[in-house]
């Protein structure tokens, strides 16, 4: 990831032209049925020239542009622009997969090709034969303390998805808050706080939506943020109204309430959409600075928002959804 930054902004701002617009995601929303959504997105070359066998495929479709968009970041991406924490998510996701296989007796990758996610620091295959020999000496710290731990003989008979979830998702934010240390860009660092909260708000309001114990929220909350266990703790026990008013005047006020608001009808589709938008906003604001790192984590993070919002209408639309539910889950897009 060795470029110069203003070489990367150069490109990045002349692929900013082929970021999909609000009224083509409006066109493919209008549409009467999932393939015609897909037609749309191949006028828009979607996965850089990828051929389409049949509309069926269209997941083939949006991993092919995630493929090139991702190519282009590893390919331009400075090393101040912290890029690399988008992608060690997937890592962590391909470990989280690999060992919920095992326990169902799919050991091998070809079991489990469906469940990993391509684009990561280190390949599928690494994660595997790590877990395979024990020897985890080939992959990052956090998640080879997690892995170890996860795989020890005597958690074995305790070891659920759950527990798989929780563990490795700590390591996960263990691992990117020492990256977000090294990085020179501001807005990253922001995202990375932001990250977290929103993901302890999420875990909070669906224990109370679901009424999940509260030992489930001790166990999953992430250390590190703006808040303190022992504050959810409290807020679990509170009404809606009262976690809502407790987040009122936070950065992420609004998005809480739109948490709380739902998560009392028992829906969390606008909260997550909102979360996604407030993500996206943090480097929006710094899209034109073609100085600042933020420009290019800000179009890749752009661009998995934009792949997302279309696989949601493709998915809808396939399943007959009502288009009013379909609006709820669409995030902003970056143009």
């Amino acid at each position: 990831m060795q470029s110069s930054l203003l070489y990367a902004a150069g490109r990045i701002k002349s692929q900013e032209n082929n970021l999909i617009t609000e009224d083509r995601l409006v066109r493919m929303l209008d549409s009467r049925s999932f393939e015609e959504a897909v037609k749309i997105l191949q006028e828009c070359n979607y996965g850089d020239g990828f051929v389409l066998n049949s509309y069926g495929d269209y997941e083939a479709l949006l991993s092919a542009e995630k493929d090139s968009v991702t190519k282009l970041i590893r390919e331009i991406a400075t090393e101040s622009s912290g890029v690399d924490i988008f992608l060690v998510k997937n890592d962590y996701h391909n470990a989280k997969a690999i060992l919920k296989g095992i326990q169902t007796g799919q050991e091998n990758l070809s079991d489990i090709a469906y469940m990993l996610l391509p684009n990561g620091l280190i390949t599928a295959e690494t994660i595997s034969d790590a877990v395979s020999s024990k020897n985890f000496v080939s992959l990052y710290k956090d998640m080879a303390d997690a892995l170890k731990f996860l795989t020890s003989e005597s958690l074995n008979h305790e070891l659920s998805p759950r527990v798989i979830d929780t563990v490795l998702d700590k390591a996960m934010f263990s691992d990117i808050l020492s990256r977000v240390k090294k990085c020179r860009c501001k807005q990253m660092k922001e995202y990375v706080l932001a990250l977290l909260d929103l993901t302890n708000i999420s875990t909070l309001l669906r224990c109370k939506m679901n009424g999940i114990n509260i030992s489930v929220l001790k166990e999953s909350f992430i250390e590190g943020g703006s808040y303190s266990v022992d504050e959810f703790v409290k807020l679990y026990d509170s009404s809606f109204e009262a976690v809502s008013e407790k987040l009122r005047y936070s950065p992420y006020g609004s998005v809480a309430l739109t948490g709380t608001e739902g998560a009392a009808k028992k829906n969390l589709s606008r909260f997550e959409a909102e979360t996604d938008n407030y993500l996206l906003n943090i480097f929006k604001k710094e899209k034109n600075n073609i100085f600042s790192p933020a420009v290019i984590a800000g179009f890749y993070l752009a661009k998995l928002t934009e792949i997302k919002a279309a696989r949601i209408i493709i998915v809808c639309l396939k399943n007959n959804v009502d288009k009013d539910i379909i609006k709820q889950r669409l995030r902003e897009l970056y143009v």
